[in-house]
């Protein structure tokens, strides 16, 4: 089907009726002339690819007479991400929405009865959160029309409702919550509505030998459990046969297949062993045995201090997995997912395989698609569904590279150009092997992905010479990156953002693109607060200031926006703190002070800002300790400042000081080593405090920290702790701070540092999970060797789009967004702020 949406949807008749129209990356909105109530019930009709075109031309005539608003996929993509399982759960099968200018239920019920007179009932995607009208397409939820938000603590914003008292309350997506429960229940559903015969769904699992179910994940392909099976540990797998369509089948049919092929296999690999399998013609419940181990994603985002056998380890892994590959496909099965969260490490460093949803036989017609991004090809023509042994051999060959290098081959120049993308793959192997062996896995990793067709016994060969090499570190040879290359692409990138901001906007002048904006907009991470550090970086950094009018234009349009801060979060990085050190910092350079008091408006509010989980004063990304280590980068002249961060120590010294509460805070803290409410947040706050306003209980709460900390710095191989990834950075940020303190510890962030360069320990580009972050890290303890690695690293990873780099998000291939720490932003930043250090040191 040629997807041209303004032929499908009709645009031109709905321009002569006088709508106005409005689209964003994800869905086209077609504006009647009559606005809209904030809430009522909203109309979902679900639909396939195949009937999309049919159906929407027969509801035309429908919504035009009615004079309703209604929204539709904006591309084919979009609407294949709602059927086939791509999207949250709760937002599957909602393929088109209408919504209702006049909210009587009379009107409500004409209405949904002309749509089922001619919406032609086909197979489709149940709508998980709606109720269903009549056995239709037509699926019915009451929620908002216009989302008004409200901020938790974390400064994440959710849509709310206004009960009939006036009073707001969360508008709560979920499984079967079709309305609130002060909504009258609409008479034609009552009416209409039918109970499911399928037996499956009334049998008692305690009858069938299971229980203690917990829910693993839920999805449009199915509902995963622990559970226990006969008194031992077991998965529990629940597909139903309206819950995802693709490609001419749907869960019901995908669970039946795994069934079939892991039987098939039993006995001949490493796979978990099935236990009960029960069907009916709505749901296909499978019972497997609970593998033992842990998933390479979780082993590859761990690492110890020291671990001198981590690349034999990593070489007994792929030859298991090679082994348990070759007598699949020699079953004439092709397995189609290998990718980490698939492949299983247990004793002895053996493979073990999960999930078949996606395999199918080599003979198979339409096998199921799908798959794990960076682990198919995305080449022109190319499918996700693997269709013969040469995409294993591909995904064998990409977890070799992403075991080498930490990092996904997810690069967007394997769309067009697979030479340009080898070459990359081959750059970042480069820059990040530290290990001959590393560098012989990345590198062989490569050329079986560009020679997928390449035999087992060949790949084992090459597989068995890379271990023979001796595994000895690499002098890595890196070339300095010129200053004015990094401020000329920060130019270009700035540029490029405010082009293309509309100031008439109230709320955003930019809006979040592919990925809805979950927090305010005056905030760093998702907001605007990030691109401001962006633009004073680059004005410190080179003396130019072409975009300080930029920045005085947003300035007056965020306190003409946002006038009250009251209204706002405060936190540092899902809320608007930050926004006083941009504005200290462009007073500094423009000597202008004319946002003072709206800067003492922000800090005044902050102050009074009231959580409501109390932990959530030892928060340093997004509660009071981390307000008031903002704070502390200033200069803390005011009264109400310096109490408010006098309390916020004291409030620590008091919880540290305190074995039980103390003890209790870590059980509960979300990280127990992180900056949210962690130990880390905690001792960096301190420290801050401290190097402003000295004190021997607050030297005794931080040396209490480090205790804590201490017997995770052991080297010793059989000793050393394992972290994850995320908690040794914090250590590190930690005790980098820390160290300038106390000296005695000046050294312990950047042994940390090295040793996740050591175990290639990169994973992305952004600052919160990868190389940029790492970047910061090194400026500080002011590692030249490691901040030119980052540099190189960071500008060979990216891509060029509209002549400005980007960097993909996490498991994307080419979608980016502008966010400080997930996203672009930060990356400019950090490399921005990695020539203050070469400053300095000239």
């Amino acid at each position: 089907m040629l997807y041209n949406l303004i032929e499908i949807a009709q645009v031109n008749k709905f321009l002569a009726h006088h709508y106005s129209i409005r689209f964003d990356s994800a869905w086209l909105y077609l504006r009647g002339p009559q606005p809209l109530p904030q809430q009522g019930w909203k109309i979902h009709i679900s639909v396939t690819i195949d009937h999309f075109a049919e159906t929407v031309a027969q509801i035309v005539p429908v919504v035009l007479r009615h004079q309703c608003w209604f929204k539709v996929p904006i591309t084919q993509h979009a609407l294949l991400m709602l059927t086939s399982g791509a999207v949250d759960y709760v937002e599957t099968g909602k393929i088109i929405t209408i919504y209702l200018p006049h909210p009587s239920v009379d009107r409500l019920t004409a209405m949904v009865q002309a749509l089922a007179a001619v919406v032609p009932c086909t197979w489709h995607v149940s709508v998980p959160t709606d109720v269903e009208y009549d056995r239709t397409n037509i699926y019915l939820r009451y929620g908002t029309y216009y989302p008004h938000y409200q901020i938790d603590d974390h400064g994440q914003r959710y849509p709310c409702l206004r009960n009939p008292a006036g009073n707001v309350e969360r508008d709560v997506y979920a499984v079967g919550h079709d309305r609130p429960a002060w909504v009258t229940p609409l008479p034609i559903i009552q009416h209409h509505q039918h109970r499911q015969s399928d037996i499956l769904g009334h049998i008692p699992l305690r009858q069938l030998g299971i229980t203690h179910p917990q829910i693993i994940r839920k999805d449009a392909k199915n509902t995963v459990f622990a559970v226990q099976y006969n008194k031992s540990p077991a998965i529990l797998k629940l597909s139903k046969a309206n819950q995802l369509i693709d490609g001419g089948t749907c869960a019901l049919d995908r669970a039946a297949s795994e069934s079939l092929i892991m039987r098939k296999l039993a006995g001949k690999v490493r796979i978990p062993q099935v236990l009960l399998r029960l069907e009916s013609n709505q749901r296909y419940l499978l019972v497997e045995q609970a593998v033992t181990g842990d998933s390479l994603q979780t082993l590859m985002g761990r690492m110890r201090l020291v671990d001198s056998q981590r690349e034999k380890k990593m070489i007994r892994v792929v030859q298991s997995l090679l082994q348990q590959l070759t007598v699949i496909h020699g079953c004439g099965i092709v397995y189609g997912d290998l990718s980490l969260g698939n492949v299983f490490v247990g004793a002895q460093n053996q493979a073990i395989l999960i999930d078949f949803d996606t395999s199918s036989f080599a003979s198979d017609r339409i096998p199921p698609k799908g798959g794990t991004p960076g682990f198919f090809t995305y080449g022109r023509g190319s499918e996700l569904g693997r269709r013969t042994v040469a995409n294993d051999t591909y995904a064998f060959g990409a977890l070799l590279y992403y075991m080498a290098t930490s990092f996904l081959p997810l690069y967007s120049e394997m769309l067009d150009n697979l030479g340009r993308f080898y070459s990359k793959m081959g750059r970042i192997v480069a820059l990040t092997a530290t290990t001959s062996t590393q560098y012989h896995l990345g590198t062989l990793g490569i050329w079986i992905m560009a020679h997928k067709n390449t035999a087992d016994d060949e790949i084992r060969r090459r597989l068995t010479s890379a271990e023979r090499v001796p595994n000895i570190p690499r002098q890595l040879t890196i070339e300095s990156c010129q200053p004015a290359r990094l401020t000329d692409l920060a130019q270009q990138y700035i540029r490029s953002r405010i082009q293309q901001f509309d100031y008439r906007q109230k709320y955003e002048l930019l809006g979040a693109g592919v990925f809805p904006r979950t927090t305010g907009y005056v905030s760093l991470n998702q907001g605007i607060i990030g691109l401001l550090l962006v633009i004073l970086s680059y004005t410190e950094q080179t003396g130019d200031r072409q975009f300080i009018s930029d920045l005085r234009r947003i300035l007056d349009w965020i306190e003409e926006s946002y006038p009250n801060p009251v209204n706002e979060h405060p936190g540092m990085v899902n809320g608007n703190i930050l926004l006083t050190q941009v504005i200290s910092h462009y007073a500094a350079i423009t000597n202008d002070h004319t946002d003072q008091e709206y800067a003492s408006a922000i800090s005044q509010a902050a102050i009074n800002h009231e959580y409501h989980d109390s932990n959530m004063i030892y928060s340093l990304t997004d509660g009071d300790i981390g307000i008031a280590a903002v704070f502390l980068e200033g200069r803390v002249d005011d009264p109400n400042i310096r109490r408010f961060c006098r309390t916020m120590a004291e409030d620590c010294v008091d919880l540290i000081t305190d074995t039980t509460a103390w003890t209790s805070f870590k059980k509960a803290a979300p990280d127990k080593y992180g900056l949210d409410r962690g130990i880390c947040g905690i001792g960096i706050f301190l420290t801050r405090y401290v190097d402003h306003f000295p004190s021997a209980k607050v030297d005794a709460a931080l040396a209490e920290i480090v205790e804590e900390c201490r017997p995770l710095l052991k080297q010793n191989q059989g000793k050393s702790h394992v972290l994850s990834l995320s908690n040794w950075k914090c250590l590190a940020a930690f005790f980098i701070v820390y160290g300038r303190h106390n000296r005695q510890y000046a050294d312990v962030g950047a042994l940390i540092l090295h040793a996740i360069d050591r175990q290639h320990q990169y994973h992305f580009a952004n600052m919160r999970w990868g190389v940029a972050g790492l970047l910061i890290l090194a400026e500080a303890v002011n590692d030249q060797p490691l901040i030119k690695k980052y540099r190189q690293l960071l500008l060979a990873s990216a891509s060029v789009r509209n002549n400005t780099l980007v960097w993909p998000l996490p498991w994307q291939v080419y979608v980016t967004n502008d966010s400080f720490l997930d996203g672009t932003a930060g990356i400019y930043w950090s490399l921005l702020h990695s020539l203050t250090v070469l400053s300095t040191q000239a």
